[in-house]
């Protein structure tokens, strides 16, 4: 029992080390903090929500254009007021712009838990963060007791799935794994000490984290970089342990207008539309990913359209399902960053000096 409650602790003391780091980003880049406690309509354009903000009790509506957001997490937001059309009141929030997001950075409901219960047991003030409708209660001993005889069951029934696990402490993680190891990295600059630790030379293997709503036709960012580069584990890394840098990609909405594009009826019943092409806005950030320190950072414009819509036969583009290439029916196309952009920006920490 002694070495579950060791370990919860040092769970709830991580915890409370990001939630720490999380409203302190927020401090400094001027964002409100508030929690989402319910989320009850999800569209193309963004979702609504019962939130509370200001660190007050009481539950407002909000509006978050461009973002799904999950009940029970806190998010780091720019927001405004106005009036919503759905509820008939002055006082909506919104979160963003019709033409960018605003959410900043995102913690989970499980992770602010922890935190609260890590205050609650260790003495130290709790922080005026908005807290969740219902904190789990720190383990009792009884419950400690309960899940290691679980623990001991499983153990036994499964012998041989034991020793397969024991004999794999370095198992191959999915894409999945390395998005949960690393999504606060993007998020609030939060690194893990499970990550490799940089070298003084390269290759230093990248895993890159893309949070933008643009629709790809064709292979993956992560994809289209593991095929141009010979060497496959630097860019597509497989396990957490193997990681040295994080490259992450964040959409930051419309840039400038290229040109208009008019769809014509094709005979199966689509009407007239026009699409208007234009840049998407990047930010690339580089992290390390055992400390989370960012080295570099830059904005720039995405040069790849879609379907190739630049040129003057736009059959394939104008052919293909809205949803693909305008997901929230905007009339607008834009273009998404290529692989060559990346490498161009990011290689240098890969195979240079140690950054």
């Amino acid at each position: 029992m002694g070495w579950i409650a060791r370990r919860r602790r040092r769970r709830d003391a991580r915890a409370a080390q990001e939630l720490a780091a999380f409203q302190s980003l927020a401090a400094v880049n001027g964002a409100a903090i508030i929690a989402v406690d319910s989320v009850y309509q999800v569209g193309r354009r963004g979702s609504k929500a019962r939130v509370r903000a200001n660190g007050l009790p009481f539950q407002r509506d909000a509006w978050f254009w461009w973002t799904r957001v999950r009940p029970g997490t806190l998010a780091a937001v720019y927001m405004s007021e106005g009036w919503g059309s759905h509820t008939g009141r002055e006082d909506v929030l919104y979160i963003g712009t019709r033409s960018a997001p605003g959410v900043l950075a995102v913690l989970d409901g499980r992770t602010c838990a922890r935190a609260a219960r890590h205050a609650s047991t260790s003495g130290l003030p709790v922080a005026a963060t908005p807290v969740l409708n219902q904190p789990p209660q720190p383990l009792s001993a009884g419950r400690i007791a309960r899940r290691t005889i679980l623990i001991t069951v499983l153990t036994c029934m499964a012998p041989l799935s034991l020793f397969y696990c024991v004999g794999r402490s370095e198992e191959l993680r999915s894409d999945k794994d390395l998005d949960s190891a690393f999504a606060s990295t993007c998020s609030y600059s939060a690194g893990t000490s499970k990550a490799h630790a940089l070298t003084d030379s390269g290759p230093r293997p990248i895993y890159l984290i893309e949070n933008t709503t643009i629709q790809r036709a064709s292979t993956s960012i992560r994809d289209q970089l593991a095929t141009d580069s010979a060497d496959t584990q630097t860019w597509r890394p497989s396990r957490v342990s193997a990681v040295q840098l994080i490259v992450c990609v964040s959409g930051l909405g419309d840039g400038d207008f290229v040109k208009k594009i008019t769809c014509q009826p094709n005979g199966t019943g689509q009407n007239t539309r026009q699409l208007d092409l234009r840049n998407g806005k990047y930010r690339i950030a580089v992290h390390e990913a055992r400390t989370g320190r960012q080295i570099a950072s830059t904005d720039i414009d995405g040069e790849s359209f879609p379907l190739d819509a630049l040129n003057d036969d736009t059959t394939r583009l104008c052919g293909t399902n809205p949803a693909t290439v305008d997901p929230y029916r905007r009339g607008v196309v834009l273009s998404a960053l290529s692989a060559a952009q990346i490498h161009q920006l990011v290689d240098v920490f890969v195979t240079g000096p140690k950054p």
